[in-house]
């Protein structure tokens, strides 16, 4: 049994949880519908002058507490093997 990485796949787990609950969580419908109106959403401009539409960060944050609670889990699976 390997302390260090049931601490760190916990620690994972958590984050991950937090994540999710913050993306999804009860304010979301109401953040999601501001964002359709365009509200609260500021126009971002790159170096060349192109508008960014930020939908890989948005797709990429989606999946980002998934994957740390499955990265969570194997740490904890492997610290019990270990």
């Amino acid at each position: 049994m390997n302390a260090g990485y049931l601490v760190l796949g916990a620690i994972l787990i958590v984050m991950g949880a937090a994540q999710t609950w913050l993306r999804h969580g009860p304010w979301a419908r109401e953040q999601k519908e501001a964002e359709r109106e365009g509200r609260d959403r500021p126009t971002e401009v790159s170096a060349g002058g192109r508008l960014r539409s930020g939908r890989r960060w948005e797709a990429w944050t989606a999946v980002q507490g998934i994957v740390g609670i499955v990265l969570g889990l194997v740490l904890v699976v492997l610290g019990l093997v270990d």
